[in-house]
């Protein structure tokens, strides 16, 4: 039997306003938004057959950071993670996931919900996901040094519990780590995290990848600077060639949020690339045709003889 990755986006809400936001231009919710989501997914989980799932992922949005100040979608947010512990400790499942873009200098609501897990024992079972990029994400110094700060901290206070940065190949990441203004040695020791490497897309807000190439410069990789990279990085054992693009580690079954604010069921089938409201993902190079996807496996077909 196959297990799943279950995952729910709580709310599409972040106040980064990162150009490159799959969700960039989506509706946010309200507080009524939020309490009514919060209260669905725990029914959704005390019914869920567990026979059939093996993780829980909670994504947005930004789930914290200003997001969670409302009494009553804090006591609905504390709930939910009240109801994760319970099934963990009744074996119901073996991990659960949660995303924050570490942006917020105030985490004491973060650091709340770290404390009644870390209380529980259970606080290496859950794994906060995080991102990183080169450029885009940290439009500004003072941001990535908020970053830093959270991830020390959390690594400091909150040793136990699992982190996962997800960094994106884009044409200026690719280019730093090829002239060594990337550091992956310092970056790794520092962090001490699970790292992977994901694939690009336009989200919802640009007609096609070559509109949102206008916007967001660099963002798109050039195949001939990503496969260099992706050599010289097998090379220099900077990661493993699964790292990158692997669609296993990824969610099998989301529910989205529509428009309206309801769920979507979304089972994704393989490297997928048909998003919840029938539009096809945009992604991969900027100057060809050709699928990342289908590179990799020529590679990792290659290794593998």
């Amino acid at each position: 039997m196959s297990l799943n990755n279950i995952q729910f986006e709580l709310w599409k809400n972040c106040t980064n306003g990162c150009n490159f936001c799959f969700n960039k231009g989506l509706p946010c919710s309200s507080e009524e938004d939020k309490i009514r989501i919060l209260k669905e997914v725990r029914y959704k989980l005390v019914r869920l057959n567990y026979d059939y799932y093996d993780k829980i992922g909670f994504i947005g949005g930004e789930l914290f950071g200003n997001q969670i100040e409302d009494e009553e979608v804090f006591r609905e947010f504390f709930k939910l993670f009240e109801l994760c512990i319970y099934l963990l400790q009744d074996k119901k499942i073996n991990q659960i996931n949660f995303t924050s873009n570490l942006l917020a200098e105030d985490n004491s609501k973060m650091y709340q919900i770290l404390d009644m897990i870390k209380l529980s024992g259970l606080l290496n079972r859950f794994e906060l996901c995080t991102s990183y990029d080169s450029k885009y994400r940290f439009n500004t110094e003072e941001k990535e040094r908020i970053w830093h700060y959270n991830m020390l901290y959390i690594k400091q206070n909150y040793s136990d519990l699992q982190t996962h940065v997800e960094i994106l190949p884009t044409q200026d990441f690719c280019e730093k780590c090829l002239s060594g203004e990337f550091n992956y040695e310092w970056f790794k020791e520092t962090y001490d995290s699970a790292i992977d490497y994901s694939d690009l897309n336009s989200g919802f807000y640009y007609k096609d990848k070559f509109e949102m190439e206008e916007h967001v410069s660099g963002f798109f990789p050039k195949r001939a600077t990503f496969l260099k990279w992706v050599k010289t990085g097998l090379e220099n054992n900077w990661f493993r060639i699964e790292d990158i693009c692997n669609y296993n580690i990824f969610f099998n079954e989301l529910y989205m949020l529509d428009n309206t604010n309801h769920f979507i069921q979304y089972i994704r089938h393989g490297h997928d690339k048909q998003l919840p409201y029938g539009r096809i993902n945009q992604s991969d190079y900027i100057d060809s045709d050709i699928l990342m996807y289908d590179d990799l496996q020529r590679i990792k077909d290659t290794m593998h003889g």
